[in-house]
């Protein structure tokens, strides 16, 4: 298949799959149009954003929220890592699995992550001018001084 997999399109192409983030590039058909759907679920995942947003602090609103900001995150927008990581503690186990989103595009140390977020707050404040999103990688990189 001539398509790159990046981990960002993997976890693209998760929320088209029930939310597995075990794709199978064998079984995705050669037509298939991965920038239109990426643009689609781009486009609906600010939508949905905006609308919870507006709701309130209600528990679906913060389930939603968080999914979302997966999304979001996923097409580079580096600002939504900050409604992933509060509201993690609120969204139920098997949607928490979400987060590892975090591990797979960007560069981060050993013992950072989801289940250290002061860490990760500190990590992504002392990084954020060298932090960059690479699309043909998919993910995350760090840039050298």
């Amino acid at each position: 298949m001539p398509v790159n997999m990046t981990p960002a399109r993997k976890y693209r192409l998760s929320f088209y799959n029930s939310g597995s983030n075990y794709i199978r590039p064998d079984l995705i058909p050669e037509d298939f149009d991965f920038e239109y759907h990426e643009r689609k679920l781009y486009e609906l995942s600010i939508e949905i954003k905006k609308e919870e947003e507006i709701k309130g602090d209600l528990e679906k609103s913060k389930i939603a929220i968080f999914m979302v900001s997966t999304g979001l995150f996923c097409f580079s927008h580096i600002e939504a890592i900050d409604d992933i990581i509060k509201y993690y503690k609120f969204v139920p186990r098997p949607v928490k699995t979400m987060a590892w989103i975090l591990r797979e595009l960007l560069p981060l140390p050993g013992k950072i992550g989801i289940f250290t977020p002061d860490l990760l707050k500190q990590w992504l404040s002392d990084n954020k001018n060298r932090i960059e999103w690479n699309e043909q990688e998919g993910r995350y990189l760090l840039k050298d001084w």
